[in-house]
């Protein structure tokens, strides 16, 4: 997988971050719906799309902003923050 340029990410077929956070909300006995991933690039695709809410920063791929649940501001514009902000905070 392309992550950026100059970036290639080489992993088994079944490895990726969405069956990462379902793993650890087995672990840690959080449902899926109650967790908030936020991601920009294609490899947090599969994450996005477990979480209850998915989120993809301003600057995110567009394959990314697709799959989300919202699009916050850029990295360069506390995006984390405001999503933080947004779904956990308020």
């Amino acid at each position: 997988m392309r992550t950026g340029v100059g970036y290639l990410e080489i992993f088994p077929n079944n490895v990726n971050k969405g069956e990462a956070v379902k793993y650890l909300a087995q672990q840690l006995e959080i449902e899926l719906k109650d967790i908030l991933a936020i991601g920009d690039r294609d490899n947090d695709i599969s994450m996005l799309e477990v979480a209850g809410t998915g989120v993809a920063m301003g600057n995110a791929q567009v394959g990314v902003k697709a799959v989300s649940d919202y699009v916050t501001t850029d990295n360069n514009h506390d995006g984390v923050g405001d999503a933080i902000e947004k779904f956990v905070i308020e």
